[in-house]
């Protein structure tokens, strides 16, 4: 009589691949704190470097997957990521420019321009999106009636 595996059995693959995630990924925040007080040698560096951009290739690779089966179109998970890395570098900068920096950076000007370009679409697409949600709504209303 042939075995068949449970639903847990089944599983169990998967929750070893999240472990083994989430292990790398304190690893790496751990290595991220090592590696910014102390120098590496160049080669190490690259080769490190590679094989961070492989995976992260291959997890955006499947985030993609994951959206697409979940009705996401790749426009918008894509969008939705840069979100989180304007969000993440602008308070890194914010944390940067709070310290004690004397020194003139260069492309602040030009960055400025870009931040206030982009805090202007901000507002006009969260303007425009209030309002679909609230025609929404209205029509919402109108079909109970």
């Amino acid at each position: 009589m042939p075995m068949h595996s449970t639903e847990t059995e089944r599983q169990r693959p998967m929750q070893d691949v999240d472990m083994q995630v989430r292990a790398a990924t304190s690893a790496l925040e751990l290595l991220n704190s090592i590696l910014s007080t102390r120098s590496i040698n160049p080669a190490i560096l690259s080769e490190f470097r590679e094989a961070l951009n492989r995976v992260r290739n291959t997890g955006w690779m499947l985030q993609t997957l994951n959206s697409e089966r979940a009705g996401v179109s790749p426009d918008r998970l894509l969008a939705q990521e840069r979100i989180r890395c304007v969000t993440h570098v602008s308070d890194q900068l914010i944390e940067f420019l709070g310290r004690d920096m004397d020194a003139p950076l260069e492309g602040f000007e030009t960055m400025l321009q870009s931040v206030e370009g982009l805090a202007a679409a901000v507002r006009e697409h969260i303007t425009r999106s209030r309002a679909l949600d609230e025609q929404e709504e209205s029509d919402d209303i109108l079909s109970i009636q």
